[in-house]
């Protein structure tokens, strides 16, 4: 691989890391740690590109995986390298992380993401009850919509 025979510096310790945050309850799966850096492995086509393109959400995804290796391994992991190697030309990108921009993508971004995705796993757990038993987990019948209360009134 191209990237590993220009980075021969690099020290990969650890692949493949399945991990479970706690605080965060979230599941993620670290794909390397090499001299106390998180790298990310990414694929990608280049196209017209002389490299691959590295994605926002890339940097999203890596700042929670910076956040949940910390938190289960108690390690204070700063930096991050996501590598996009190419699927159609021997090519590859690198974005580095340093704490400011993981923490800014974590608190900024990943943590709001996060809060809109179990909103909607909760409602979409309450519309199962609802339809389930016609009442809410809370016991409660549910009420009809007073939008619809409006307009038959």
């Amino acid at each position: 691989m191209l990237f590993r025979k220009e980075q021969p510096e690099l020290k990969l310790q650890r692949s493949e890391i399945a991990l479970t945050s706690e605080v965060y309850k979230f599941n993620g799966t670290i794909d390397c740690i090499a001299d106390d850096v998180m790298v990310d492995w990414k694929t990608g086509e280049c196209k017209d590109e002389y490299k691959p393109k590295i994605y926002d959400e890339w940097k999203y995804q890596v700042a929670a995986y910076v956040y949940l290796y910390n938190e289960v391994n108690k390690t204070n992991i700063n930096k991050a390298v996501i590598v996009a190697i190419a699927k159609d030309k021997v090519a590859y990108n690198t974005y580095e992380m340093d704490e400011v921009d993981i923490r800014g993508c974590f608190n900024d971004v990943f943590l709001s993401c996060l809060r809109i995705i179990n909103y909607q796993n909760r409602q979409k757990q309450l519309a199962k009850e609802k339809k389930k038993n016609g009442k809410l987990s809370d016991g409660h019948e549910p009420r009809e919509s007073t939008i619809k209360e409006k307009v038959t009134s």
